[in-house]
């Protein structure tokens, strides 16, 4: 037999900051220091991107879409500039 590629665990993998982290509202509030309203609001007018579904009645964002909007701020307050 060849040599065993994988095991079984009951062990979750650790999750390691990335781009496919999802965000739920709470944390898309504490990062950006925006309000529930303005999050959406945002959403809205497009200029912050739409949620994901997640189930039921629950969404989130991915953490690369919200660091993006944060820097798209960063680089319209900057005129152009990090």
């Amino acid at each position: 037999m060849g040599a065993q590629l994988w095991s079984y665990s009951n062990e979750q993998p650790a999750l390691q900051p990335g781009k496919h982290m999802i965000l739920r509202i709470k944390q898309v509030i504490a990062k950006t220091g925006l309000s529930r309203s303005t999050i959406y609001n945002r959403v809205k007018d497009r200029s912050l991107p739409e949620p994901i579904n997640l189930g039921g009645n629950s969404v989130g964002w991915f953490v690369s879409d919200i660091d993006t909007y944060l820097e798209q701020c960063a680089l319209t307050r900057r005129g152009g500039v990090l």
